[in-house]
């Protein structure tokens, strides 16, 4: 990442003004990759917080394992994230939010269309043995359970 350095320089009241209006904006925005950026609002930071917990755990164990979570982002099962996530955008998000070793878009694009169903009485189209269909599904619960608990412990705090 680039250190920023302090720069005083002179413009006119107007262009300082918008330049002040700009970075109050961008303060509360993460920026990965190509410039998107993804504001940081209290949902956000939970999901964040809950794939840390999740990865912590070892209950994310593949790179596909992320799908199961923007499927169930997709189907609105938590009401916070009401926007449809593309293969890229997911990507681009989990990226913005802070995530490390995201999957590739291709990983992603592979594996989305496997899911059947509203959560959680998913079927996979790749029919995996029942032991990996279930630990499919519980990748997607525990990412509910984990989300909802940061988010209550923020409304606590």
């Amino acid at each position: 990442m680039t250190k920023l350095t302090e720069l005083t320089i002179k413009v006119p009241a107007a262009v300082a003004q918008e330049v002040r209006m700009l970075a109050e904006k961008m303060a509360g925005m993460a920026c990965g990759m190509d410039d998107d950026c993804v504001e940081i609002d209290e949902a956000n930071r939970c999901a964040a917080a809950a794939i840390r917990t999740m990865r912590n755990e070892g209950v994310i164990q593949a790179p596909r394992d992320y799908v199961w979570i923007m499927t169930l982002m997709n189907q609105h099962v938590l009401a916070d994230f009401d926007g449809y996530f593309t293969g890229l955008s997911f990507v681009k998000f989990l990226r913005a939010i802070g995530v490390e070793d995201v999957p590739s878009k291709s990983t992603v694009y592979n594996h989305a269309d496997v899911v059947e169903g509203k959560f959680p009485q998913w079927e996979y189209r790749d029919r995996p043995d029942r032991t990996e269909a279930i630990r499919r599904t519980n990748v997607a619960k525990r990412f509910v359970t984990a989300f909802r608990k940061e988010k209550s412990s923020v409304l606590e705090g």
